[in-house]
């Protein structure tokens, strides 16, 4: 509910509702002062409940008080949000609350912290000076309508709000000052006609990155402009000073701070890196720091560069990479990211890539869908191709570790696992369906095809897909070929068991049986029968055929409350049900107006009715001949 107050200040009207905001007001043309105060003292008040500390919201009001000359803060007063136009001829703010500042021409808020923050430059003229001395924020809005550029005392700026600005031409096309317009630390604009911008080094922050065009070349002078280059400019050349050194390894190897342009260029003379067709490089030429992010095409590393640097091409443009043979150590997330990488050639001088804890080399590469791994590595470092969609991998003799991650939700569907691999590392492989191995399985091979059954999935909308309840596993042992099949949702502790047992000793040393019989491990018993039902199918196995005898009628009841029609037809198929249970079956269907579901079992009876014609016709022509 609004209420007017009219008592706190004579000839001004606040409307405020019952928790002491002021949404409108209306003041008499002949005042000149108008006074933010509190409503504790006002009689109207009284028959309100009043929450919280006063707040005057008045920015969409859209009237004009021009008579105003002067504003009056009192203490209590918790905070103001006028527009400039309201008040256009205010010529200074005086303030007794320790949250706003005494100021010619400009309301100014002291935050929590003691910053400074400028929220209103009350339309100076064009002859008005604006002094902005220790403000380090200017808020959205606070110069609209000025027209003043007559700013001093802005070297405190590090901080201006994405539409601070708005309504205000501080500067003309002939303000440029070497080639930029900037308030203190922060960069306002630059001279897209400029061949070259030289950033000072006390530019730390961009103001509203959609005005600043792209540029030929920019030098900078600070590590700490780095972020600007990444995340608000972008250029085709940055230019780096002699400011940085080895301390500046931070700021390369951070994906935060990225290079956008498609070279960068290092001074010779500097002591710690320089610049090889547009790359950093530790000045040894050794450590490869940083390659541009708009660089596109194929990069072969060069022969002596020892280390690839953490992030180093991360999100780059690069559509391809060789690396040198000379090349020892990989850093983590190198290339992570690279949506464009399409082709990897692995050089010859790694044989572990996790050696120095790295990981997440080649990590979310959109456009990777092939890999080939050398014999010369040995062991592949964690997270390695997380998140790539790599369908096709070739692996060679010589390697034997695969860690943890390496492979996640790549779609890779059938692979071939070298002799010399010796273990997989957990959650790899979540889409394998065919393993080939020779000789031996791999330790943890069966963890990473295995899967934990979400009873969450498990509703009339949800089947599991015949093929995705069991992967299967060729074993080639002294030139003789053996087909497993494993059950997808068995139980973790088995799974383990079993992958313990199949990494340490030949697939034969267990009868046929055992592993027919392995769908009795299943987590569900849903899963138990519908995985021996895809067993069955595939080798007719009299033992899974008396276990799916002796279930028949829960699985076919099952079915029917699931409505899974085409698992139901199936099962029929297996010729397991008697006419008895067939008639039941069809009863249940017409109850339900399930025709299909009749057909299907009319036609399962004119099966058996077929049999019995036949059996008796034999019966009868033996009968004869007697």
């Amino acid at each position: 509910m609004i209420q007017k107050i009219t008592d706190i200040q004579e000839g001004v009207t606040f409307y405020v509702n019952e928790y002491g905001i002021c949404s409108d007001i209306d003041i008499d043309p002949t005042l000149d002062t108008l006074m933010f105060q509190t409503f504790a003292n006002s009689n109207v008040f009284g028959k309100m409940v009043h929450r919280g500390t006063p707040t005057y919201t008045l920015r969409d009001v859209k009237k004009q008080f021009p008579n105003i000359r002067k504003i009056l803060i009192e203490r209590g007063v918790s905070n103001i949000d006028i527009s400039n136009m309201m008040f256009p001829n205010v010529k200074f703010v005086s303030s007794a609350n320790p949250h706003f500042v005494d100021g010619k021409n400009i309301l100014i808020n002291c935050t929590y912290s003691g910053t400074l923050q400028l929220n209103n430059v009350f339309c100076k003229k064009e002859d008005e000076v604006i002094d902005l001395k220790n403000i380090s924020l200017i808020t959205n809005f606070a110069f609209e309508g000025c027209m003043s550029k007559n700013i001093v005392h802005s070297d405190t700026i590090h901080s201006i709000q994405s539409h601070a600005l708005d309504g205000y031409m501080l500067f003309g096309e002939d303000e440029w000052t070497d080639g930029i317009k900037s308030l203190g630390s922060v960069l306002i604009d630059v001279d897209s006609n400029a061949d070259v911008i030289e950033l000072p080094a006390k530019i730390e922050a961009v103001y509203n990155p959609d005005v600043i065009k792209p540029m030929k070349k920019v030098i900078i002078h600070s590590k700490k402009q780095l972020p600007l280059m990444k995340l608000k400019i972008s250029a085709e050349t940055v230019a780096f000073g002699n400011e940085f050194n080895l301390d500046s390894l931070q700021f390369f190897e951070s994906s935060v701070y990225g290079i956008q342009a498609e070279n960068i260029e290092i001074p010779e003379d500097n002591q710690f890196f320089c610049s090889v067709d547009g790359v950093v490089f530790s000045k040894d030429k050794k450590t490869l720091v940083s390659y541009p992010k708009d660089k596109k095409g194929k990069y072969e590393i060069p022969e002596g560069t020892k280390t690839i640097w953490r992030n180093a091409f991360k999100e780059s443009n690069i559509s391809a990479v060789k690396i040198a043979d000379s090349v020892t150590h990989i850093q983590s997330y190198a290339f992570h990211s690279c949506s464009n990488l399409e082709s990897i050639e692995f050089g010859a001088g790694i044989s572990d890539f996790g050696f120095f804890g790295s990981s997440g080399i080649f990590a979310a590469c959109n456009s990777l869908k092939e890999i080939e791994i050398p014999s010369a590595v040995e062991n592949l470092a964690a997270y390695m191709f997380d998140g790539s969609p790599i369908e096709t991998i070739i692996f060679h003799e010589g390697l034997k570790q695969i860690r943890s991650y390496d492979f996640a939700d790549c779609p890779i569907t059938d692979i071939t696992f070298p002799t010399s691999l010796e273990s997989i590392g957990s959650y790899n492989f979540y889409s394998l369906e065919t393993a080939r191995v020779t000789n031996r399985i791999p330790d943890g091979l069966i963890r990473c095809m295995t899967r934990r059954w979400n009873p969450n999935d498990r509703d009339s909308s949800h089947h599991p897909a015949i093929k995705d309840l069991l992967y299967t596993i060729v074993i080639t042992e002294n030139g003789e070929e053996k087909t497993l099949y494993i059950p997808r949702y068995i139980a973790l502790g088995d799974s383990s068991e079993l992958d313990v047992f199949l990494s340490n000793y030949s697939w034969n040393v267990k009868p046929e049986s055992y592993y027919n019989m392995l769908f009795e491990k299943c987590t569900e018993e849903f899963l138990q029968q519908e995985t021996a039902i895809a067993l069955y199918m595939i080798n007719g196995d009299e033992e899974i055929k008396k276990y799916l005898k002796k279930a028949s009628r829960k699985i076919v009841n099952r079915l029917l409350r699931e409505e899974n029609e085409e698992k139901f037809a199936t099962f029929l198929q297996f010729g397991l049900l008697t006419e008895r249970v067939l008639d039941s079956l069809f009863k249940t269907a017409q109850e339900n107006n399930m025709t299909t579901v009749q057909t299907y079992i009319l036609n399962e009876k004119e099966k058996i009715n077929a049999k019995k014609a036949k059996k008796t016709s034999r019966t009868g022509c033996q009968s004869f001949r007697i």
